[in-house]
């Protein structure tokens, strides 16, 4: 099959819209900004680990996380494994944005109430 013949194939180019989705759903969960201010969250969330553990906690919690995936992947089918873990992301990355955010907002709380003495 040519590179041209790929694309006049209906099946082909479902899968490949199929790709591009997932590949999108990925980039766009936020898991590589997570990963990168891993030690910054870590940090902000009140732990008293020591940075380098960080990283190898969230190392161990995805790779135990395959575990059960690729045991129930046959049985439950790819498509539903997809959707649940899509919104188990989304919630995750949700819930932690309103940490942060709501730490901000203390924050700006603070600052503005000790401007307010200053007048």
């Amino acid at each position: 099959m040519s590179f041209i013949e790929i694309f006049r194939d209906k099946i082909a180019v479902k899968g490949l819209w199929i790709f591009f989705g997932v590949m999108f759903l990925q980039e766009m969960s936020g898991i590589n900004a997570v990963l990168f201010f891993a030690n910054d969250i870590f940090t902000q969330a009140g732990t008293s680990l020591e940075p380098r553990f960080n990283s190898i906690i969230i190392g161990a919690v995805q790779a135990l996380a395959t575990i059960p995936a690729t045991l129930v992947v046959d049985k439950l089918g790819r498509k539903l494994l997809l959707i649940v873990s899509a919104v188990a992301m989304a919630v995750s990355i949700t819930v932690l944005g309103f940490y942060f955010f709501f730490q901000v907002c203390q924050k700006f709380l603070q600052i503005i109430q000790n401007l307010k003495c200053c007048f």
